[in-house]
C-alpha cells in the first residue's frame, strides 16, 4: 500500500485545514459546503469554526457519543497538529461549539441527511428486491432528549405511577432499505404517538 504525506496550503487557516476522512468518505466536504450554502448559513468571515467544520465536529459527536465535546474536536485536529506551523494553536471550546450549532440550526442537517442517505443496494444484493420493488422497511424506537422545557412541551414525557419519565423521550421513525439496512429517511415526533401516524402525519424534521 502506498501513502503519501499531506501538504497544506500556505493560504490555509487552520479551521479549513482540519477534516476526518472517516467521516468525508462517507459525507464528502463538497456536499457539506453545497448544504450550506442551500441553507444559507455560510459564515462572512473566517473563524475557528466556519459552518463545514461544525458540521464535522457534530458527525464526530455522533461517531464518539461517549466523548465530550471538546475531546471530539480534539479528535479532529490531532493530526493536524504534526503538520502545522504552531503545533500549540487552539482550538475552539465546547461552548463555541454549542453557540454555533445553534447559529446553524436544525434545517442544514436535515438537508446534508437528505443528500447522503440514499439506498445502497444493487441489483445482485441478496433480499433487496421482491418483483422488482425495493424491500423497505419502518421501525420505530423511543430516544432521550435533554430535560430543557422546550424539549417535554415537544416530545413529552412517558408517564408512570410515581410520575413523569426523568428525561422527555422522542419517538423516532426509520425507514430502512432490508437488503442493506440502511436509513434513509426518518420522522421525529412526541413519544406517546403512534409509528404509523407519525410516519403518515410527516412530523417535524422531515
Amino acid at each position: 500500500m502506498n501513502f503519501g504525506t499531506r501538504t497544506l496550503s500556505v493560504e490555509q487557516r487552520f479551521c479549513e485545514a482540519i477534516t476526518m476522512e472517516t467521516i468525508t468518505r462517507i459525507v464528502p466536504t463538497v456536499t457539506i459546503a453545497a448544504v450550506v450554502e442551500e441553507a444559507g448559513v455560510r459564515e462572512r468571515r473566517a473563524r475557528k469554526l466556519t459552518a463545514g467544520l461544525t458540521i464535522l465536529v457534530m458527525i464526530g459527536m455522533a461517531l464518539y457519543s461517549q466523548l465530550s465535546m471538546a475531546a471530539v474536536m480534539h479528535k479532529l485536529v490531532k493530526g493536524l497538529r504534526l503538520l502545522w506551523a504552531d503545533w500549540e494553536y487552539p482550538a475552539a471550546t465546547a461552548s463555541a461549539i454549542t453557540q454555533r450549532r445553534y447559529q446553524l440550526g436544525v434545517r442544514v442537517m436535515a438537508l446534508l441527511f437528505r443528500r447522503v442517505c440514499q439506498p445502497l443496494a444493487q441489483a445482485r444484493t441478496r433480499g433487496a428486491f421482491l418483483f422488482g420493488l425495493r424491500l423497505m422497511a419502518l421501525d420505530g424506537t423511543k430516544e432521550d432528549v435533554p430535560d430543557t422545557p422546550e424539549n417535554a412541551r415537544v416530545f413529552g414525557r412517558h408517564g408512570g405511577p410515581k410520575g413523569g419519565s426523568a428525561y422527555p423521550k422522542a419517538l423516532t421513525v426509520l425507514l430502512s432499505e432490508c437488503g442493506t439496512h440502511a436509513v434513509v429517511d426518518a420522522e421525529f415526533a412526541p413519544c406517546y404517538g403512534s409509528e404509523r401516524a407519525t410516519w403518515a402525519g410527516g412530523c417535524c424534521v422531515r
